[in-house]
């Protein structure tokens, strides 16, 4: 019975390349097409059964499954602690423009890399994955106030060793 189903699917796949060939030419319905596509999702609930016996391949499987799961949870944390710094940055930059300045690259390179929430924790993960020079992120915070680079190099100590 499997053999004749995976002579429909091929059937169907020439079917499907024909009617797609011609669609360039005139508008055809492929509504039956389409809904023929889904059908091939029964193929991998073949294979599905088939893992079962290659003991080994299950196994493999389950362990990226669950190493999936993992990173996200990191990756969860690693966003948490981004938004947070990314904040308090972002509170000393909009007091610094609060105050006034009169340094107008000094002004574009904080909105560049600490304008809004989005940008800040942009700036905060390439300084951590080496996308962007420590010195390069943290001098415009040094700018800011005093107290904001050792609060950076903590950061990044933080990310590297936490």
């Amino acid at each position: 019975s499997w053999n004749l189903f995976d002579s429909a699917l091929v059937v169907h796949s020439i079917v499907d390349t024909v009617m797609t060939s011609l669609q360039t030419v005139g508008p055809v319905n492929l509504g039956v097409a389409r809904v023929l596509r889904s059908v091939r999702f029964l193929r991998l609930v073949r294979l599905g059964r088939s893992i079962h016996t290659i003991q080994s391949l299950r196994l493999f499987i389950l362990s990226m499954v669950a190493a999936g799961v993992s990173l996200l949870w990191c990756a969860l944390m690693i966003s948490t602690i981004l938004y947070f710094f990314a904040i308090c940055f972002l509170n000393g930059v909009t007091e610094y423009f609060r105050d006034g300045t009169d340094d107008a690259e000094v002004e574009a390179s904080i909105v560049r890399m600490y304008g809004n929430v989005g940008s800040a924790m942009l700036t905060l993960f390439m300084c951590i994955t080496g996308g962007m020079d420590w010195h390069e992120g943290m001098e415009p915070l040094a700018n800011v106030h005093w107290a904001y680079g050792p609060i950076f190099v903590y950061f990044i100590f933080f990310m590297f060793f936490g």
